[in-house]
């Protein structure tokens, strides 16, 4: 009798075995790590795959990687309640430095689908006021147009200098095509930044980098107006390590809280007592 049972289990575990590396599509309930069933908070197609921010059942922000499909899934999943369903896949190795073409990889769950539940509504819409990227239980640390496209910064509700979250978005209102850093990091660890004093004015800035690049939102204060008036000045710039930055300006409204008194708050500072950041001229 003990013979025959562990035959059966050991067929068992053979028929398990042989369904995980042939890739057989599992709920995540097989993994603890990621939810079988959330929220949608954020949906962004990445250099490496399309990148989901999911609320689980016990408010915690979970990051996962989906095909790029998944992204371009309509309706919408963000803001809806979903399934989903993982598979064992392929995606760029993160040493390829977010180039699109690279010989190296890394095997990790992916979502392969997320099926929107019955009843599910959107609760948290982007473009909830004026087109931000942020959502509507967000933050807006810093948001304005660059022409057809917007920037935006969102935290979290409870950032701090020890929890939260702080990101990066770039793209159409409500369509987010960049999200950095892509899982909810700490606004400490996700971005560096200052505030600037000088003669006439000062500016502030925050920094986020992917690979060889960064990303810059700032506002600044200046006599650059005719005859030494004063004039504002806000925007993105991009820093492109083989190519000049790329300067974005901010066209009519700015939502900016950068400054000493929310860095102080989340904990945010230079990476090192060198770093800076030149303000574009107006």
């Amino acid at each position: 009798m003990k013979l025959v049972s562990r035959c059966i289990l050991g067929s068992l575990i053979g028929l398990v075995l042989t369904s995980h590396a042939k890739g057989a599509p599992q709920q995540s309930r097989n993994d603890p790590g990621k939810p079988a069933e959330g929220r949608v908070i954020n949906a962004v197609a990445g250099d490496r795959a399309c990148y989901l921010t999911i609320r689980n059942d016990a408010g915690r922000l979970i990051e996962a990687f989906a095909t790029f499909e998944v992204c371009e899934q309509r309706p919408s999943l963000i803001g809806q309640r979903v399934a989903l369903t993982y598979q064992m896949g392929e995606v760029n190795s993160a040493s390829c430095g977010g180039e699109p073409v690279c010989a190296k990889h890394d095997r990790v769950p992916q979502v392969i689908h997320a099926q929107i539940l019955a009843g599910s509504k959107p609760s948290l819409p982007l473009a909830g006021v004026a087109g931000r990227l942020c959502n509507r239980d967000e933050v807006v640390v810093f948001s304005c147009r660059t022409g057809a496209k917007e920037v935006s910064a969102c935290a979290s509700e409870d950032a701090t200098r020890t929890g939260g979250y702080l990101q990066y978005r770039f793209g159409k209102p409500g369509l987010p095509e960049m999200a950095l850093p892509s899982a909810g990091i700490i606004p400490v660890r996700a971005a560096t930044g200052a505030s600037e004093s000088y003669s006439g004015g000062g500016a502030a800035w925050l920094r986020f980098r992917q690979g060889g690049y960064g990303y810059v939102v700032y506002t600044g204060i200046g006599r650059w107006g005719d005859k030494g008036k004063t004039r504002d000045i806000a925007g993105v710039v991009v820093e492109q390590p083989k190519a000049a930055n790329r300067n974005m300006r901010c066209v009519g409204k700015v939502i900016s809280l950068l400054g000493p008194v929310w860095f102080e708050k989340v904990g945010i500072g230079r990476s090192h007592p060198g770093e800076s950041f030149d303000l574009p001229a107006p």
